[in-house]
């Protein structure tokens, strides 16, 4: 008897301590979470819109971290195919509270402060994927033909629309 007293002793004392430690786990705040992340805006023509002394025009995606809080983009990834949904992955950055970051979609094996996707993006439109570390699709795009300089950018109530004057690390233009 003793025994079996002792076993339903411990068993209910780790219920206690699972269940505690599982409750404690909703109230730690994660900052930065990757809902804080959106694709802000998209060029898969670049002329001028944004230009690179070293890449030159290559086309470019701007990622907009609308929280209070920095979000770190270690392990987070580009994509333009779910088959590869790390296809680029970002390296140790982060985007500010209420900052911007600029990718180049293009080839480039040099200087690690620029960040390039090493993958273009179809002038003819594509689809376009954000994903978090643990692989898990945090934003999909549908980004549609553009011409030459033309972004699709994000609005302020979350559409998308295109956009003739694009602005690469800066706010959208309310004219989307």
């Amino acid at each position: 008897k003793t025994y079996v007293f002792i076993k339903k002793t411990i068993a209910f004392i780790i219920s206690i301590l699972l269940a505690s430690a599982m409750a404690g786990c909703d109230s730690i705040a994660a900052s930065g979470s990757s809902s804080d992340i959106y694709i802000n805006e998209v060029v898969s023509s670049n002329s001028f819109s944004l230009v690179d002394e070293v890449l030159g025009s290559p086309d470019w995606i701007e990622l907009y971290n609308p929280s209070a809080t920095s979000v770190e983009l270690e392990g987070y990834a580009l994509t333009d195919n779910l088959k590869d949904p790390h296809k680029w992955t970002f390296p140790a950055v982060s985007i500010p509270a209420g900052g911007y970051i600029t990718v180049f979609a293009a080839k480039y094996e040099g200087d690690e402060e620029l960040l390039c996707t090493g993958f273009g993006l179809a002038k003819s439109g594509e689809l376009l994927y954000l994903v978090d570390p643990f692989y898990n699709v945090v934003q999909q795009l549908e980004v549609p033909e553009l011409v030459s300089d033309v972004s699709y950018a994000r609005t302020a109530d979350g559409s998308y629309g295109y956009c003739s004057s694009p602005t690469p690390n800066a706010e959208n233009s309310t004219d989307i």
